[in-house]
């Protein structure tokens, strides 16, 4: 959490926020921005993170301290060239392109969280064998 204290706290003095207007702001209470700025809170909910994102008028990559740019969009290395997508990745790429930054930043974020997970580290294994 020590990035997300200096994240939060650099930008809520750049907005020229008090911690209760930054409170008042997300919808949380003066002394939860006391404790994640000062980090003693481990974990911040999923909707905490976006709604802080959006009054502190940044990305959540941002506010964990990852750079947004390009090389932390890409999951998987890009296609060879000439490969068709199959209707199914069509459909998901048309879904995602509708979504705004931070709600694209939230999908990748799952998608980074399932892969890690020991369904997919097991099948990484499986493929190795074969």
């Amino acid at each position: 959490m020590d990035t997300v204290k200096s994240v939060l706290h650099e930008n809520r003095l750049k907005l020229h926020y008090t911690k209760a207007e930054l409170a008042k702001k997300v919808g949380v209470n003066a002394s939860t921005i006391t404790r994640w700025e000062s980090g003693e809170v481990a974990n911040m909910t999923r909707k905490n993170m976006i709604r802080l994102s959006e009054v502190l008028k940044i990305s959540p990559l941002d506010l964990l301290g990852m750079p947004d740019n390009a090389q932390n969009h890409n999951i998987l290395p890009s296609p060879p060239p000439g490969t068709m997508l199959s209707k199914d990745e069509k459909l998901l790429l048309s879904l995602y392109n509708q979504l705004d930054r931070e709600d694209k930043a939230e999908i990748r974020g799952e998608i980074r969280g399932m892969l890690k997970s020991e369904k997919y580290q097991n099948n990484d294994k499986k493929d190795e064998a074969v």
